[in-house]
């Protein structure tokens, strides 16, 4: 897997050298890592970087693809991987989100932040049979393990390069269920490399008036 990764990896990085002095970043590609957090019941920041509560996947488990228009881009998204949820007690389910959306450039600089809205289909295979200890006198219990999710975020890509970069970005995931309220949320963070592909042709275009333009010009002289 490590081979097939590092390989990945390598073959983007050269392509993005390649398409270097042409692109504009119409085309946004993104693998990385997932960290998945499943936080104490109705405490979204509470124990935040506590490593009981996250759950990171050090291979290739996200890939991300955005159509970019300079300040808004249009995504879609998949992760997976086998994740564990401290807050059901439970140990390497099987964890799936395929989601699209929009993510909002802030600066479409060499640090470019934008923010995410979005939505997708979660699947979390070990929910079925298992219940969650609320209190002494409650819990809850769904036999479901598929469900759509709202999701909404920040991030931010860090250009190395025009065309090569590094990626970190995070989400909350609205899980909605009925009667689940906080129950089944959970945070998705991903960190990775970022990759850019995509002609300038308005650049392209200018270059040819101006040419066009020089050349007339010396005809009149």
């Amino acid at each position: 897997m490590k081979n097939v990764n590092f390989f990945i990896i390598t073959f983007f990085a050269f392509s993005s050298f390649v398409f270097s002095q042409d692109s504009d970043r119409k085309w946004l590609f993104k693998i990385g890592a997932n960290d998945i957090n499943y936080f104490p019941i109705q405490s979204p920041f509470k124990n935040f970087f506590s490593k009981n509560h996250n759950s990171f996947d050090p291979v290739i488990s996200s890939i991300e693809i955005e159509h970019n228009f300079k300040y808004i881009g249009l995504y879609a998204d998949a992760s997976l991987g086998m994740v564990k949820n401290n807050k059901w007690r439970l140990d390497d389910g099987f964890f799936f989100k395929f989601g699209n959306g929009v993510n909002f450039h802030l600066i479409s600089k060499r640090i470019d932040p934008y923010l995410k809205l979005g939505m997708g289909i979660h699947k979390f295979n070990n929910y079925k049979g298992k219940k969650l200890i609320i209190s002494d006198t409650k819990y809850f219990k769904t036999n479901k393990k598929s469900f759509f999710v709202l999701d909404g975020g920040i991030g931010v890509n860090l250009w190395l390069v025009p065309n090569f970069g590094i990626n970190a970005q995070s989400t909350y995931n609205q899980v909605i269920a009925k009667q689940s309220r906080d129950y089944l949320n959970f945070w998705k963070h991903n960190v990775g490399l970022i990759f850019s592909f995509g002609k300038n042709n308005e650049k392209k275009i200018d270059n040819l008036s101006s040419l066009a333009s020089s050349v007339d010009n010396k005809k009149i002289s």
